[in-house]
């Protein structure tokens, strides 16, 4: 299969042309005007060469802002005076729009940032906007753009950006009435959300990238009703005036394999840092997963994450706020579960995870897993347990208790639970604690209602008791 094909009309004007991708065969044939102007054809000036399956290519070649000349040829060119296709990425999403089915926008090689003067169009067709030919990002920069302007907005229809940067728009990023999909992309520095979309958004990278979403107005990544997702993906979410991520309805999934307790790949470690409340949310609203009988929204699944410094914001009067589970500012919130391979929850206003149901963390024997220094309490569970049964977890210096499950137990393995403000660890339900360290907090060292098994290699030390 050839990967595209193009078609190139000579009219009384000028050559203009249109591209397609994935078409099975390629045929060669050449069409021109009859004698005298009229409209018979022969096959000496008309050429297309086809491949693929169809779906259009509209290649941006000029950095301007002007609209299509002509919306009803199906040819991206907003000059029709001068000789070959002067196509801007409006007029390329114009003429997207106007075709029915997808549509893929790509970018020649001269193209390195785009700065329009107004909102581009409303995207109304499902959409592939793609600069992954390029050595770097494609710049899309809002800051000439006016009031009011998102980077791109999806009215209908789904959208996919390959190696783009959306940055400086007075509203948001992204923002989509469907699915979104990220590749290698970075959106900082809009006024409001990085990304909005009221389904799925999913990123997807590479071993060498790192998709960003940094110093947004509001939330970085905010998903409405779906998943935010991340396959093979780094991220960087830092410093958004609101939440990191954010999925309202659905799950966070950062390279987690549900199901398995595997990542999908070992790469970079994936950062959500100073953001001005929490840093990862995933609000389920009590919304059932389709075909299951128990399975709920709301979770957290991540592998190799550091949520960091998050809820810095979480302020009244100018004052910082006493950290609450009513309060944001925590490193992770989840409605129902959280599941971690490998992470690294530290320095964050709040609690450092809050979970209605279990919290789980996973990983290697040596690997240690920290849950340090938070305002709140280092990790709590509402209605859950706290396993971390095979691995090392360290929960030191937080704010509050050190390990808590309301109603549930905890299983640990080997923790060090040292230094925080309220009780070491504290649960509703059993506790078995394998080796470690329970020494130096203010509150005590253990609360626990149900059954308890300590094992040898466990030492409790000069805990205070309030």
């Amino acid at each position: 299969m050839v990967a595209g094909y193009c078609i190139q009309r000579l009219d009384r004007r000028h050559l203009r042309g249109q591209c397609y991708r994935n078409v099975d065969s390629i045929v060669d044939f050449v069409i021109s005007p009859g004698e005298n102007g009229s409209e018979a054809y022969d096959t000496s000036d008309f050429t297309a060469t086809i491949s693929g399956s169809g779906v259009p290519s509209f290649e941006v070649n000029v950095t301007g802002d002007e609209p299509d000349a002509d919306l009803t040829d199906g040819v991206c060119d907003v000059d029709l005076s001068t000789d070959g296709n002067q196509c801007t990425l409006r007029a390329a999403i114009q003429e997207a729009n106007k075709r029915e089915g997808e549509d893929t926008i790509t970018f020649e090689s001269s193209i390195s940032a785009i700065s329009p003067e107004k909102s581009l169009p409303d995207i109304t067709e499902t959409v592939t906007i793609d600069a992954s030919s390029h050595s770097s990002n494609v710049e899309l920069n809002g800051s000439n753009a006016g009031k009011n302007a998102d980077g791109f907005s999806v009215k209908k229809g789904d959208l996919t950006i390959k190696n783009l940067t959306v940055s400086g728009f007075s509203r948001n990023g992204v923002k989509s009435d469907g699915y979104v999909q990220l590749s290698t992309v970075e959106v900082t520095d809009n006024k409001a959300y990085g990304v909005f979309a009221k389904s799925d958004i999913v990123i997807s990278g590479t071993e060498t990238t790192v998709s960003k979403f940094n110093k947004n107005g509001k939330i970085g990544l905010y998903s409405q009703t779906g998943n935010v997702a991340a396959n093979d993906a780094t991220l960087q979410v830092e410093n958004n005036g609101d939440a990191g991520i954010v999925s309202e309805g659905g799950d966070v999934i950062i390279n987690f394999v549900p199901g398995t307790h595997l990542p999908t790949y070992v790469g970079k470690q994936s950062i959500i840092k100073g953001n001005g409340k929490s840093g990862i949310i995933a609000n389920g609203r009590g919304k059932q997963k389709e075909d299951t009988d128990d399975e709920y929204y709301g979770n957290v699944r991540a592998s190799y994450i550091v949520v960091e410094g998050n809820g810095v914001k979480i302020k009244k009067d100018g004052i910082a706020l006493k950290p609450s589970l009513k309060n944001a500012g925590h490193g992770i919130y989840a409605s129902n579960y959280v599941e971690l391979i490998e992470p690294r929850v530290v320095d964050n206003k709040g609690y450092g995870i809050v979970s209605k149901y279990d919290v789980i963390i996973y990983g290697s024997e040596t690997a240690t897993n920290e849950f340090n220094n938070n305002g709140g309490a280092g990790i709590y569970s509402q209605l859950g347990n706290v396993a971390a049964r095979d691995v090392i977890i360290s929960v030191e210096e937080n704010g509050r208790f050190g390990i808590g499950a309301n109603k549930g137990g905890a299983f640990l393995n080997d923790a060090t639970v040292i230094n925080n403000k309220g009780i070491g660890i504290v649960v509703g339900g059993d506790l078995s604690i394998n080796k470690g360290k329970v020494c130096d907090n203010k509150g005590g060292e253990i609360k626990v209602k149900g059954q308890e098994s300590i094992g040898e290699d466990v030492v409790i030390c000069d805990n205070e008791t309030q």
